[in-house]
């Protein structure tokens, strides 16, 4: 029997909608549409990646001049509830981007809807089930149901390190495969290398940092990760082979938060990126200096394109570059 085509709404990083558009599309994805922060797109299942950060099946939708105005309209809507894997529930009203208070009788009335369609009750202090009622600035509203949440991030990552999802989609960029050898020059605290190790895609892991901290923090996540070398050096001079490296993935410094001179920083990364690359070989990284990292970029002949997005709220550049013939360093 066909299974049934179901309309999905993902939260993403603004500025990676079309990226992870591309991703979902391998997995099954039709009808995808772009929006500010959010792809819409039909699947006859739930599409649980690590790129998207959280995931909701949508009930109906409609249009609305505010959020008041939508739940009214939603109190007389006919809707048709799936079946709930869970026993309360509570509505969460979103306007723009942010909470928004409902008047209590209309809360009470939906509530009410709620229950006697899907068959659970309220507990609007520690439910199951998140139900969603997102109008958004074109006046949009999506009236659906969370399946997929990211975990809260503040309570798991260390300072610095980056969120699960962005280093998903840098291992798609990159390309990296089962017989690629993958390094990470700026380790940190080891977020990147963690993935590549749980998605198997590499021959060979290479990941280090000049702090010692970091170093001994990798070596204790990493420590039953077979083919992986996990080693104290200084990025921008390490002692991996030239030519030896399919992909480059990392979060070099930026610039912002530490005391370097960018402008001989980012020459002196990209070179040692340009000696342990292949030809052919790709380099993913993030980093403000849009200006200083791509004159770099090009003075050792990387192919490049960079996707802006934003990072707790800041301007940032993802880089994706691929080493021409011309740039890679030749042995002896």
């Amino acid at each position: 029997m066909r299974e049934e085509v179901k309309n999905w709404y993902a939260s993403v990083n603004f500025g990676l909608e079309e990226t992870v558009a591309g991703i979902i599309k391998k997995y099954g994805a039709t009808n995808v549409n772009c929006i500010d922060s959010a792809i819409l797109f039909d699947a006859p299942h739930e599409l649980n990646l690590n790129c998207i950060n959280n995931l909701f099946l949508i009930l109906t939708e409609y249009e609305s001049e505010s959020i008041e105005i939508a739940a009214r309209i939603l109190v007389s809507k006919r809707v048709k509830f799936p079946e709930m894997q869970g026993r309360t529930f509570r509505v969460i009203y979103m306007d723009s981007g942010k909470l928004e208070a409902v008047p209590e009788n209309v809360v009470d009335l939906i509530e009410k809807k709620v229950t006697a369609y899907a068959r659970i009750q309220p507990h609007r202090a520690n439910p199951d089930i998140e139900i969603w009622l997102n109008r958004r600035n074109d006046g949009k509203v999506y009236f659906m149901v969370r399946t997929h949440k990211h975990p809260d991030y503040n309570k798991q990552l260390r300072k610095g390190e980056l969120r699960p999802e962005i280093v998903d989609i840098m291992l798609h960029l990159s390309k990296i495969n089962r017989k690629s050898i993958v390094v990470d020059l700026f380790g940190g605290w080891g977020s990147i290398a963690h993935a590549v190790a749980q998605a198997k895609l590499y021959e060979h892991l290479y990941t280090g940092d000049i702090n010692d901290e970091c170093v001994h923090f990798q070596k204790q996540r990493l420590k039953s990760v077979k083919r992986s070398t996990v080693q104290k050096w200084d990025g921008l001079n390490t002692d991996l082979e030239n030519n030896s490296i399919d992909a480059i993935i990392t979060d070099p410094p930026w610039g912002e938060y530490e005391n370097i001179n960018i402008n001989k920083f980012y020459p002196a990364f990209i070179k040692e990126a340009a000696r342990v690359l292949k030809p052919g070989g790709k380099l993913v990284f993030l980093s403000s200096a849009q200006v200083e990292a791509g004159q770099a970029l090009s003075q050792y002949h990387f192919v490049t394109q960079f996707i802006p997005l934003k990072i707790n709220g800041k301007n940032t550049y993802m880089f994706v570059a691929m080493l021409t013939a011309q740039g890679h360093v030749r042995e002896g």
